[in-house]
């Protein structure tokens, strides 16, 4: 080959060379965090969620008007600030006015009025809806006599909206206006997908654009580049869906996952381990694990002398101490600390089986003589609900001469059994924050009229404290009745509060901008968070 052509071949390779360097994102590799979830969403309709799965997934799409940060202050979110006339009934929101949907159109006024509308509809599905809008004029109209938009709340201008509430106010409506539910959704979105909108046309204003949902396999976003608080500081979100917990140490050990759950089991030797003990942290959540009873399908647990004779069957501390290390905390009453309305002081029915097996011959059934065999199923997402079931349907046993089948579901189906009603006779699991709010425990889960009331508790004096409570004129009655309504179900017993838990995770020194929380899995939106690879 002649010279000049050899060094024409160099000079070629070399200006390629040069141009790819310069091309879009060969410069640096694509920064992606990763955090695995425990099982497969039942969906990820933000209107819809009732389960922390569903939370995690949709909170990183939408954004509401506020959010707890992790100093457990309600602050402004996608509403930059508001004002509270002084009768607390009126609420006037500013909205940033860098909010832009997914899709490209900016998000104002009118769609906070949409979204919330539709929440209060019966085309929503929400299950939430009663709790978060029921004092909201106009709730009514839209809820139950076909009316399309809630009369109580008024654009202002494209940047300012205003609700009016009902006489006297339920709660603190900036702490309910936190709740993924209450998120801003595109109009345009929900009317071209029709009922299954949220899955193929999730459109929100949040952090992250979701890229794909590979059913029973991953969910992964990318960066948003127009988000209002600027675009995220990682390109990629991942969550891969493991519900083995002992994968998923496996999987951030191999360095798969960036930050992971601690399974209890692993807790001891990854304390003791010089390199997990310093990456390990824990702190406190918003949660309550029980057994819940329905005697819709188990008839005995009609008798609150049965309800009863289970609680005091129980031996929390041992459970705790022998299963749990004795990092949790015996539960009293549902309200977990943390809170407004935990009363530390509360005194829970104590463990006594001799008093146990005097209520269960008293109602009927000596020794267990009678009592049909009980199926107690196992909430799946976390390894908790299933180390307490043995020891406590041994104690069960034990105590009490009831025969259990213990039942494990995949958590969409147990999920939809739950929410029957008439399918569980008793099932474990539990309930954590998504707002610090009293009435996400007791109204949602007790309240008669509650759709997720799913041990079909009735109870004329606790509908009343509830009542009472969502009522009171100021913050110091509505705890002193909420406090009552924890006491009631101490003793009525529709459910068995059996511990409150704490946060154990793993988390990567590469790891930065994680905001611990109490809520749903411990993490606010991942939208801060930074990772050095």
């Amino acid at each position: 080959m002649p010279r000049h052509r050899i060094v024409f071949a160099v000079l070629a390779s070399a200006a390629a060379l040069l141009l790819a360097a310069a091309a879009p994102g060969a410069a640096q590799a694509q920064s992606t965090f990763r955090s695995a979830l425990l099982g497969e969403p039942p969906h990820i309709d933000p209107q819809r969620m009732a389960d922390f799965g569903s939370y995690t997934v949709t909170s990183q799409i939408y954004s509401t008007l506020t959010i707890l940060d992790d100093k457990l202050q309600i602050v402004p979110y996608a509403a930059k600030s508001w004002t509270v006339s002084p009768d607390g009934l009126t609420w006037t929101f500013k909205l940033r006015d860098n909010l832009v949907f997914h899709n490209g159109r900016k998000a104002d006024a009118n769609d906070v009025k949409y979204s919330l509308s539709r929440l209060a509809s019966p085309d929503s599905r929400s299950p939430s809806s009663f709790l978060l809008l029921s004092d909201v004029v106009g709730f009514e109209a839209v809820n139950k006599q076909g009316e399309k938009e809630l009369s109580g709340i008024r654009v202002v201008d494209p940047l300012t909206v205003e609700i009016k509430l009902q006489s006297p106010p339920k709660g603190d409506l900036a702490t309910r206006l936190s709740h993924i539910s209450m998120a801003i959704i595109c109009k345009e979105a929900v009317e071209a997908g029709g009922q299954n909108w949220a899955e193929t046309q999730p459109i929100g204003t949040g952090p992250w654009k979701l890229k794909e949902w590979a059913h029973r396999s991953k969910v992964v976003y990318d960066a948003f580049p127009q988000f209002f608080e600027g675009k995220p500081k990682v390109d990629r979100l991942e969550m891969p869906i493991v519900p083995e917990a002992a994968t998923q140490l496996a999987m951030y050990q191999n360095g798969e996952l960036d930050v992971v759950l601690v399974p209890l089991g692993d807790y001891p030797r990854l304390k003791a381990d010089p390199r997990f003990s310093k990456e390990m942290k824990v702190w406190d959540r918003a949660q309550v694990q029980f057994l819940a009873l329905n005697p819709r399908v188990y008839a005995p647990f009609k008798d609150v002398r049965v309800r009863q004779a289970f609680a005091q069957a129980i031996d929390k501390q041992k459970v705790i101490n022998q299963v749990f290390h004795g990092l949790y905390i015996p539960a009293n009453g549902m309200l977990p600390p943390g809170i407004p309305g935990f009363d530390p002081g509360l005194k829970a029915l104590p463990y006594d089986p001799a008093r146990a097996k005097q209520l269960l011959a008293e109602a009927g059934f000596p020794d267990g003589k009678g009592l049909p065999p009980l199926t107690m199923t196992v909430n799946p997402v976390t390894g908790d609900y299933r180390m307490m079931t043995e020891p406590i349907a041994a104690m069960l046993k034990d105590t009490l001469g009831v025969n259990i089948e213990v039942q494990l579901q995949e958590f969409a189906s147990f999920t939809a059994a739950m929410n029957r009603r008439d399918a569980l006779a008793s099932f474990m699991t539990g309930w954590s924050a998504s707002t610090l709010d009293a009435a996400y425990f007791h109204e949602l889960w007790l309240y008669s009229k509650s759709p997720l009331n799913r041990v079909n508790y009735e109870s004329a004096a606790f509908d009343k404290l509830i009542d009472q409570a969502n009522a009171a004129p100021d913050k110091a009655r509505r705890i002193g009745f909420i406090k009552q309504a924890d006491e009631l179900i101490t003793k009525d017993v529709p459910l068995i509060p059996v511990m409150y838990t704490r946060f154990v995770y793993l988390i990567s020194p590469k790891v930065k901008g994680l905001e611990q929380v109490p809520l749903s899995l411990g993490f606010n939106t991942f939208r801060a968070v930074e990772v050095a690879r």
